[in-house]
């Protein structure tokens, strides 16, 4: 069957067959966010503490330094 007979369900469980484990759980986590978007998984919170506390030690780049040391 081609991809223009295929109905849009047929043509999502193609594609999902197709994806690795964490591809699928990747693309469910994008869904799930249409329901909550505003909802951080415990992932995407422990990422952003780690982040937080980066810049908070004075790890960062301003964007005015990034700009004076990139290639032109």
């Amino acid at each position: 069957m081609t991809t223009d007979q295929m109905t849009a369900k047929q043509a999502l469980i193609e594609a999902v067959n197709g994806m690795t484990e964490e591809e699928a759980e990747d693309l469910l986590d994008l869904l799930n966010m249409r329901d909550d978007p505003d909802e951080l998984s415990p992932d995407e919170v422990a990422r952003f503490t780690e982040i937080t506390l980066r810049m908070d030690a004075g790890d960062y780049v301003t964007l005015e330094d990034h700009r004076a040391t990139r290639p032109r």
